[in-house]
């Protein structure tokens, strides 16, 4: 006897546009291309959301992680970005603003209430080298409500020299140091975000 080896071929005579067994209709293509057409949609349209997995603090400058960009806002990192307003990419992406300053019009700016002494945004309320106006150093004493005092009873809480409103002041909110977010104003000793 010989042995011999044996092919067997199975075909598939489903015809094109015949129905599958969910009711619906497939061509001979279309079965080996859904895969790989849902992979590549997938990535062609996903946009990284923000790393905390949460909406950006913006003051209501950003749309959120869509695209494409309108409105005259700017994709940075992902998300769409109103560059003249927002301190995290004022004016461009990743140019952030100090504390002390907020973005407008695309600039970094002193925040309402500060005042440029040519070293930078400062609180002339409360700075005891810029008390009242820049340049008036009070040496010894506390700078409080714009003028050198010598204690800061009825005026606010002692921070170093400066008599501080803790309350309103958003380089020093609910405690001395703690500076609120560019984007936001210090209300009742809570950093917020306006529009939130």
């Amino acid at each position: 006897m010989l042995a011999g080896c044996v092919t067997t071929l199975v075909v598939d005579d489903t015809e094109p546009g015949a129905p599958t067994d969910d009711g619906g209709s497939m061509s001979s293509s279309q079965g080996a291309s859904t895969s790989a057409s849902t992979d590549a949609t997938d990535a062609a349209t996903t946009v990284p959301a923000s790393s905390s997995g949460g909406d950006l603090d913006t003051s209501g400058s950003d749309t959120g992680p869509v695209g494409p960009c309108i409105d005259d806002l700017v994709e940075c990192d992902g998300l769409c970005i109103d560059v003249m307003s927002n301190g995290l990419h004022c004016g461009d992406c990743m140019r952030q603003c100090d504390d002390t300053e907020k973005c407008v019009g695309g600039q970094c700016v002193c925040r309402p209430g500060l005042t440029d002494c040519g070293t930078g945004c400062t609180d002339t309320r409360i700075d005891p080298f810029n008390c009242g106006t820049c340049g008036n150093d009070c040496g010894v004493q506390l700078c409080g409500d714009f003028e050198c005092i010598d204690s800061c009873d009825d005026v606010g809480m002692q921070c170093a020299q400066s008599c501080v409103d803790l309350d309103t002041n958003p380089l020093h909110c609910s405690e001395c140091g703690h500076p609120c977010h560019t984007n936001q104003d210090c209300l009742s000793g809570d950093c917020e975000t306006p529009g939130d």
